[in-house]
């Protein structure tokens, strides 16, 4: 099961760096076409490798400023069984422009046993990025990979 996040939003992230960030930040993202308001929960139901699972995905009240843009984290929890087989915090923020940017992932895999095997970010942090990526561009929705 593709991460449910970006299954939803297939269209619109991007791989490629942003280049420059924009100077000025939103305190909140209220993007209409990935409008992060804190409390918001989506549940995904799926398969992963032919089994099934479930995906909570939840916009927090944390944020954090990373390369000068405040940003919110979003949860996402992956359950397969009914067990927890991988937490992610994404971290997202909007220029001025109302354009959503991507600053980054703090991610971790977990055996039956709820024991970490796998993770990415968690000694650097999402500060290790060298650039954000645009992840929606507004207000006409067109995408441009950077």
């Amino acid at each position: 099961m593709a991460r449910p996040l970006l299954a939803l939003l297939t269209f619109c992230i991007l791989c490629g760096s942003a280049g420059a960030a924009p100077s000025a930040w939103a305190r909140h993202v209220t993007n209409p076409w990935f409008p992060l308001k804190p409390g918001t929960t989506f549940v995904y139901t799926g398969e992963k490798d032919g089994q099934s699972g479930r995906d909570v995905v939840a916009v927090t009240q944390r944020t954090r400023v990373i390369q000068g843009a405040r940003c919110t984290a979003v949860s996402d929890r992956l359950f397969v069984h009914g067990r927890l087989a991988e937490r992610t915090t994404d971290w997202y923020s909007q220029d001025k422009q109302g354009n959503v940017w991507y600053f980054g992932e703090v991610t971790a895999e977990l055996d039956r046993q709820g024991r970490v095997t796998w993770s990415f970010g968690a000694a650097s942090g999402p500060d290790s990025l060298d650039k954000p990526s645009l992840a929606v561009r507004w207000p006409n929705g067109m995408i441009v990979a950077q």
